[in-house]
C-alpha cells in the first residue's frame, strides 16, 4: 500500500499533464521497432524479375 500512496501523492504533485506525458510516451515505446507500413517494400510480382538478381521470373525463381 505504501507505493500506490507514493504514485498517488506523486500524481497529485505532477498534475495530469504528466501523466497524459507518461501515456503518450508509453504508447511510443509500444511501435518501436516495428516497421514503418508506408516504407515496407512492395510485393514483387509473379511477372516481374526476381529481387534476388538472377534475371528470372520471380514464379519460377524464388517466388516458387
Amino acid at each position: 500500500m505504501i507505493l500506490f500512496d507514493w504514485l498517488y501523492a506523486f500524481f497529485e504533485f505532477m498534475g495530469r499533464g504528466f501523466f497524459a506525458l507518461l501515456l503518450y510516451w508509453g504508447a511510443v515505446a509500444l511501435t518501436w521497432g516495428r516497421p514503418d507500413p508506408s516504407t515496407s517494400p512492395a510485393a514483387v510480382g509473379r511477372n516481374a524479375p526476381c529481387p534476388c538478381g538472377s534475371g528470372l521470373k520471380a514464379k519460377r525463381c524464388c517466388g516458387g
